[in-house]
């Protein structure tokens, strides 16, 4: 798979994803990768899912960012494909919240995002790193703290993705036809629950 197939742009953050959600699931060792903190299963699972092609292009684009993965201590999978793509890697931003969110509806997901904290250089690109991208919540709240706390996010990385799920915030589009339906409070409404990210449009 050409890596230009798995690109789509949100403005100017474009979201790689590899492989999809049911092929990784059926990958050896997903358990132990996912939920048992299982690095050496997790490098495997990276390797089979990802094209060393894709990776060098991603590398040589983005070459000077820094990769920020959504660090877990049970899935090793955001981790093994952090040190898989072989830039800077920065562990000392963590989420929280996030194991509350496990058995929430979909809709509830969008309401009850992880937060984040840590150190985020002012001025410099991250690169941020899930193991797989559905409605895009938690990697939407991590562009949030990343943007607020004065860095620029250049691109997303997923080992798998959902369909759709490339869309991580609205389009300019999709915002005007909004507001006209409507008006300004639907914008507040979003910034409220970290859709829309003011400096990134």
């Amino acid at each position: 798979m050409n890596i230009s197939d798995n690109l789509r742009t949100t403005n100017d953050v474009p979201c790689f994803g590899y492989t999809s959600i049911a092929f990784l699931k059926r990958c050896p060792d997903y358990i132990e990768a996912k939920q048992n903190g299982n690095m050496q299963a997790a490098e495997k699972i990276v390797k089979r899912c990802t094209q060393k092609r894709q990776i060098e292009i991603l590398k040589e684009k983005f070459k000077h960012s820094i990769i920020i993965p959504v660090v877990s201590t049970n899935n090793m999978l955001p981790l093994a494909l952090a040190n898989h793509i072989g830039l800077t890697v920065c562990l000392t931003v963590k989420c929280i919240n996030s194991k509350q969110r496990k058995n929430l509806s979909a809709i509830e997901r969008i309401l009850h995002k992880p937060n984040f904290y840590g150190y985020i250089k002012p001025n410099e690109s991250y690169i941020l790193i899930d193991d797989i991208i559905t409605q895009g919540g938690t990697i939407s709240s991590l562009i949030k703290f990343v943007v607020e706390s004065g860095g620029y996010v250049c691109a997303v990385v997923a080992v798998a993705y959902a369909k759709w799920s490339k869309k991580i915030i609205f389009g300019y589009a999709n915002i005007i036809v909004l507001k006209s339906h409507f008006g300004n409070g639907i914008l507040n409404l979003f910034k409220d629950y970290s859709i829309t990210i003011d400096k990134i449009y």
